[in-house]
């Protein structure tokens, strides 16, 4: 569904102040548009009057070129997704029951709201078995999240608004929380509104950016054309870091990773002895470890295993090592790499199975071309 604002413009203070002054824009059917700007700049008055929790003051919304105004506010609401940053989870109620609350005032079969819920469960990484009656008290700061945005999926709407869904994370988190959201945008191809005050967030997540800035657009473009063509200082300030760390947090890992890596799996061999004649036979110093379903378990090096004896089980000889996710951009992966001391990292999914391994070589070579490119 395509949105375009019209003149929109929110006043406060009989008319002395405008939080929203007269803007236009059109917010492209099943992309990301990240709203960003300064606090006061009017983004999330802006997120607001979309779903009419905040009315305008002048000027028009449409929806596929239908004023809101045509709309009626309740039905409007409820198909439109709203996630937030502190969740608004209700405490009294299961995950089961906090997702299928617009379903169920839509008067949805509670059949089909069974299998909406696990639908949405499975697609934000949650068991459903583990996790459909539990709790709010009972879940971590990141799994309340993916619930919020699971809610917001529910009656499986063609727009969803998200006011700094991921602020109240912490960092670690909030990068996993990201990747899984881009996988599933993929999937579902909505149409989404984004505030955020990061810029890293921003420029990770939008297919297009809109600065914003005491109540005006101040530039609006393909999330790539803003970071290669600042509009004016203003813009450059904001978004802070040199061209090659941008271009970095610009491409992801799943396009520039390789799956020529040699692995074990513990589950067949399982002895040290056998893992030894294994690396010799590829004349390799070392493999990953996988188990299951091939899950990462680690890595075991040639040397470790030398010093063991052969009889051992593998699985005692598993040396951890961190990973990094295909949705992950490259300058999370050069990050997590230098503070782990890594040459390679392992890339894996959202259920941990191993896809293949990203090279510190590769980082630094794409680095250089975004540095040539500026010569």
């Amino acid at each position: 569904m395509q949105i375009r604002l019209k003149n929109l413009t929110k006043k406060y203070d009989n008319g002395a102040f405008k939080a929203v002054d007269n803007i236009s824009l059109t917010f492209d059917e099943s992309k990301l548009t990240v709203l960003i700007g300064p606090s006061g700049c009017g983004k999330t008055t802006t997120l607001k009057m979309i779903n009419r929790l905040i009315e305008r003051t002048g000027g028009d919304i449409l929806f596929d070129e239908k004023s809101i105004d045509e709309m009626d506010r309740i039905n409007l609401r409820r198909k439109i997704g709203y996630a937030i940053q502190n969740i608004g989870l209700f405490i009294h109620m299961s995950v089961f029951d906090n997702i299928a609350v617009v379903p169920r005032l839509l008067k949805w079969p509670e059949q089909k709201i069974k299998d909406r819920v696990e639908e949405l469960l499975e697609l934000v990484n949650l068991d459903p078995e583990l996790h459909m009656y539990k709790y709010p008290a009972q879940l971590s700061g990141g799994q309340k999240q993916r619930i919020g945005v699971a809610r917001s999926l529910a009656a499986d709407p063609d727009v969803i608004l998200m006011d700094e869904p991921f602020g109240a994370i912490d960092p670690i988190n909030r990068e996993k929380l990201q990747d899984a959201f881009i996988e599933i945008q993929e999937k579902i191809k909505k149409t989404i509104i984004f505030v955020t005050h990061d810029i890293r967030e921003a420029i990770k997540l939008g297919d297009k950016i809109v600065i914003m800035n005491n109540g005006h657009i101040v530039q609006y473009d393909d999330t790539i054309n803003v970071v290669n063509q600042p509009e004016n200082e203003f813009v450059e300030s904001l978004l802070g870091s040199d061209r090659a760390l941008k271009g970095l947090e610009m491409l992801s890992v799943k396009d520039n990773y390789i799956k020529d890596f040699v692995s074990i799996n513990a589950e067949e061999v399982k002895t040290v002895g056998t893992a030894l004649e294994y690396l010799q036979k590829k004349e390799k110093s070392y493999a990953y470890v996988v188990g299951k379903k091939g899950i990462l378990l680690g890595y075991c090096t040639t040397k470790r295993l030398q010093k063991k004896d052969k009889h051992d089980d593998l699985i005692e000889s598993v040396i951890k090592t961190e990973s990094i996710q295909p949705y992950s951009n490259l300058m999370e992966a050069i990050i997590t790499m230098v503070e782990a001391g890594l040459t390679s990292c392992p890339v894996v999914n959202s259920k941990d199975q191993l896809l293949g391994i990203i090279r510190f070589k590769t980082l630094v070579d794409i680095m250089g071309s975004f540095e040539k490119s500026e010569e």
